[in-house]
This record gives C-alpha cells, sequence and structure tokens, in this order.
C-alpha cells in the first residue's frame, strides 16, 4: 500500500514533456495546412502548401507568398512565348513568304519560286541566291528580275526584296531582325561595296546599311572599307544601296562612283 501511494504521488507530481504528435504544433492546435509533423511554434499555416512553409499557400513555386500567375510569372522573355509580362519584347518575328517571282517584269505574275519559301520561311534574317538553273526559265527570251514580298508577324506590313533583271547569280536580302518602322521611314533592300568590281559580292554591304538606316525617315551613312572589309583589291569600288520608303510602292537608289570609301550616301523618305 505505501509502495503504491508513493508511485502515483511520483507520477502527479512528474513534469513531462508533450509528445510530438504528426499534423500538430508545439501549441497543442491542429494546423490547418498540416505540416506533415513538422513543429513551427505554434503558428499555422496561412494554407495547404505541401508542407512548404511561405506564408502564402500557393500551388506554384515559391515566390514569397504571392500566388504563382502561371509557368512563366517573372514577365521575361520565355523560349519565345510571350505571356503578357512588362519584360517581354512581344511576339517572335520572322519571314513569312506572301509571294515569290522569278521573272516578275516579264509579264508573269504567281509565284513560281518555291526554294525561298523552304529555305527562308521562319528565319529571322535570309540571304538568297537566285539560280536559273535550280529554278528553271519561266519566261525565256526575257531577262528576269526577281521579287519576293514577306511579313515578319501575322499581319504586319509586307516588305519587297528584289533584285533586276538579269538577278540570277544575285542574293536577295530578307530582314525580319530589323523594327518595321513607321510610315515613311526607310527599309534597306540591298547595298553593296565594290558593285564596279565583278569579284565583289553583290549585296555584301547590306547588314551594315540596314542596321544603321532602318526604321529612319533620314539617314546619313559614310562609306568605310575598315568597317565594311576589302571586298575587291587592287579595284577602285564603287558604292550603291537601295531602299524603300515604309507605307510606299517602289525602292529609290543612291549610287556612289568608285572610290567610294570615306563618301556618303543620303538615303531618305518623303
Amino acid at each position: 500500500m505505501r509502495i503504491r501511494i508513493l508511485w502515483v504521488a511520483l507520477f502527479s507530481s512528474c513534469t513531462c514533456l508533450d509528445p510530438v504528435w504528426e499534423g500538430y504544433d508545439g501549441g497543442d492546435e491542429p494546423d490547418a495546412g498540416g505540416d506533415a509533423g513538422v513543429r513551427d511554434a505554434g503558428a499555422r499555416d496561412a494554407g495547404p502548401d505541401g508542407g512548404a512553409l511561405d506564408g502564402g499557400g500557393d500551388a506554384g513555386p515559391l515566390d514569397a507568398g504571392a500566388p504563382d500567375a502561371g509557368p512563366t510569372d517573372g514577365g521575361d522573355w520565355d523560349g519565345g512565348v510571350f505571356d503578357g509580362g512588362p519584360g517581354d519584347a512581344g511576339i517572335v518575328r520572322a519571314i513569312e513568304i506572301v509571294s515569290a517571282i522569278y521573272g516578275s517584269n516579264c509579264g508573269l505574275t504567281m509565284s513560281n519560286d518555291m526554294r525561298v519559301v523552304a529555305l527562308c520561311s521562319g528565319e529571322t534574317t535570309c540571304e538568297y541566291r537566285i539560280d536559273i538553273g535550280l529554278l528553271g526559265d519561266p519566261a525565256p527570251g526575257c531577262t528576269k528580275a526577281h521579287t519576293v514580298q514577306y511579313r515578319c508577324e501575322p499581319g504586319g506590313p509586307i516588305h519587297t526584296a528584289r533584285q533586276s533583271a538579269e538577278s540570277t547569280g544575285k542574293l536577295l536580302f530578307l530582314d525580319c531582325a530589323s523594327p518595321d518602322g513607321d510610315a515613311g521611314t526607310i527599309r534597306v533592300e540591298g547595298a553593296t561595296y565594290g558593285a564596279s568590281c565583278p569579284q565583289a559580292p553583290i549585296g555584301n554591304a547590306w547588314h551594315a546599311l540596314a542596321q544603321s538606316c532602318n526604321a529612319r525617315p533620314t539617314c546619313s551613312y559614310t562609306v568605310l572599307q575598315t568597317v565594311l572589309g576589302e571586298p575587291a583589291f587592287g579595284c577602285a569600288k564603287s558604292f550603291s544601296v537601295e531602299w524603300s520608303c515604309i507605307g510606299t510602292s517602289g525602292t529609290q537608289v543612291f549610287n556612289i562612283p568608285a572610290e567610294a570609301n570615306g563618301q556618303t550616301a543620303s538615303l531618305t523618305c518623303p
């Protein structure tokens, strides 16, 4: 009897630690979200988040409690996906061929060059060499120009790339890297340093002119061999640039006779 009373007294005066129960916190209150047994000093989770305590209870990656708006919540360019965030640059610009006519000056009106479609569609920029051996001769007896019309985004303005007759062996330049520009601004269609020299590649200055002058109402471009390179050793080189004005038809040409190095070409759109 004395042993039993002593045992009861000892048990009643014992201070024991609370057991740690799964789903309970240190305040012996069940978590609203359930921490899978993790004690959190009695603070309840604001919502169910699979045990991750971020104060927001969102279903997506931890982001300081703010619910994720979707897979792209930074507002940045996400591999070409436009999600409307403030960091987006817009829809991806790529070449879409509208028409391609080899012999456009020979009364032909239907597209007859599927090769440029295959090689350039979906690209940002494209240099396309016209080859009668691959295209065939759609208008025997007529020296043929080549005209390609294309756009850079759905519903966007139509651009024209053109080479005069005889165009075989020449390059067409299609560009969706440069901005479209507003109506009445420049779009460079082609430029060659050394057009007076047979060995100089046609269109070798196009990129430089497009970067300097596209989307501007006027442009003064100084021809510098140090920038454009030496396309034809031992040959005095002329310079030629062709451009269109957004919102108008036709092209304009500015020629500088040899030697063009150090001279300035002036491009304007009325």
